[in-house]
């Protein structure tokens, strides 16, 4: 049978909580009895001590010190352990069994004696015999005693402090395996959910431990996944919407001219010819994505002058330019250091955004496309890494701002009403990121509606030191 962890973590506390507090009284009811039956013995010592130097000051020998003692205690009516006196030469002139009179004191007895001084002198000793209790214990107190009586009460003061430190450690541990173990059971209980498909649960844990950083990331990953989820259902929406459509068209055409209801014309096979080619784009496009995403896009880099590159694309669509009446500029300076990409899919990230700048740029606008080799930065002891940026700016209508964000997303159209038109797929920009990704660097945008846009590609350029 499987224990909870928080099962686990009360009984852990739980045994911490025992061995700990009786360890701690079995530690101090040893160390009290000792110290404490020291102390009683130290103190009936003294009194007696005190008793013998007085009748030595009065009589000026032992002669007749039997006569201080009974079986009783001078002090107290509780039996006493066996004492002794033994004058300067070691014999003892007063003694109680063990200890017998007329006989040499044990020197270990005499070296733990009390001194017997009068007048600085030393006349004697007092020894103390303490023998076996009825439970075989030399240093235990005579049963029935003050003493036993205390440490009985200290007994059971401990066994009273076991029982409420043991209930104390269980319900601590309870509470805090409670409080451990919420949020693992929140994100089990979400595994579980995304483990059924149910995307996007978001776990709410606000602590700022480990449990609370790996609540982060877990919600972080949902959230990703959700929407890389989304994005999937989106684009083969899409791909089907755009892939049905050029196929409508040909169904449309190729049935009649099966059937011979419909006679062939330059005209009808000029479109069926762009539907094709629509097509054709379209699956590029989806297989320069899929090899950019898988890593595997294949790039023949090699240096060329960053003017030189902007200079290739302007005269491709100067023409175009010219027929809309927009102007189309470079401005780059002459000595921009070169840079190592592939020509032909950097050529293709630039027309597609000149492309795109022609079509929101009215006439009289003006577009231009620059380059500059002032970005630095340094990223290793060899080598410094520096940036060459290339811009394609516009007078354009511009990207409203809720749009932004979302521009570099697949199939995703700022101008909701412009579907396929002019054969775009709705993957241009999406290309265009994974193109400049793959070269190791980033494209931004900048743009307000109607005051134009401006796309800006940053390319490291290593320089050795």
């Amino acid at each position: 049978m499987m224990r909870s962890l928080a099962t686990k973590f009360t009984l852990a506390f739980l045994f911490v909580g025992i061995v700990g507090a009786l360890s701690v009284s079995i530690l101090t009811r040893d160390r009290t009895q000792d110290a404490f039956t020291q102390f009683v013995a130290d103190k009936g010592r003294t009194t007696v001590v005190n008793i013998l130097t007085s009748y030595y000051e009065t009589n000026g020998s032992w002669n007749g010190v039997d006569s201080l003692f009974t079986q009783r205690d001078p002090t107290t009516d509780e039996p006493r352990d066996p004492i002794g006196v033994v004058d300067v030469d070691g014999m003892i002139v007063y003694g109680e069994r063990p200890l017998l009179p007329n006989q040499k004191a044990p020197p270990e007895l005499i070296q733990n004696g009390d001194q017997i001084i009068v007048n600085d002198k030393l006349v004697g000793f007092l020894i103390v015999a303490r023998p076996l209790n009825p439970n075989g214990d030399i240093n235990a107190p005579p049963p029935n005693s003050p003493e036993a009586s205390f440490l009985n009460t200290l007994q059971d003061s401990t066994l009273l402090s076991l029982g409420v430190a043991t209930t104390v450690a269980l319900l601590l541990g309870f509470l805090l395996s409670r409080s451990l173990t919420k949020p693992i059971r929140a994100l089990t209980r979400a595994t579980q959910k995304m483990a059924k498909g149910e995307l996007g649960h978001q776990v709410h844990i606000h602590s700022k431990d480990e449990l609370g950083v790996l609540a982060q990331s877990f919600n972080q990953m949902n959230h990703d996944l959700s929407a890389a989820l989304e994005a999937r259902q989106q684009m083969t929406a899409d791909v089907a919407h755009d892939l049905r459509t050029p196929l409508t068209v040909l169904r449309g055409y190729t049935e009649p001219l099966r059937d011979g209801s419909l006679q062939g014309s330059p005209e009808l096979y000029g479109i069926m010819h762009e539907e094709v080619v629509h097509l054709q784009h379209l699956i590029d496009d989806l297989r320069t994505l899929s090899l950019a995403d898988s890593g595997e896009l294949p790039l023949q880099p090699r240096l060329v002058d960053p003017r030189a590159l902007l200079e290739r694309t302007a005269l491709a669509y100067m023409s175009l330019a010219e027929e809309s009446g927009v102007q189309l500029a470079v401005e780059a300076a002459d000595d921009l250091p070169s840079i190592s990409v592939d020509v032909e899919r950097m050529t293709q990230v630039l027309r597609n955004l000149v492309s795109n700048a022609l079509r929101y740029t009215p006439q009289g606008g003006r577009i231009v496309l620059g380059a500059d080799g002032s970005g630095n930065g340094d990223f290793g002891d060899a080598q410094s890494k520096r940036f060459s940026t290339l811009t394609v700016s516009d007078t354009g209508s511009g990207i409203p701002v809720e749009d932004l964000s979302h521009i570099f997303d697949r199939f995703y159209r700022a101008d909701k009403a412009r579907s396929r038109g002019g054969g775009a797929s709705g993957l241009g920009l999406a290309i265009v990121r994974s193109i400049v990704e793959a070269h190791g660097g980033t494209i931004s945008v900048k743009s307000e509606s109607q005051n134009g846009t401006i796309f800006t590609i940053s390319i490291p350029v290593k320089i050795d030191r």
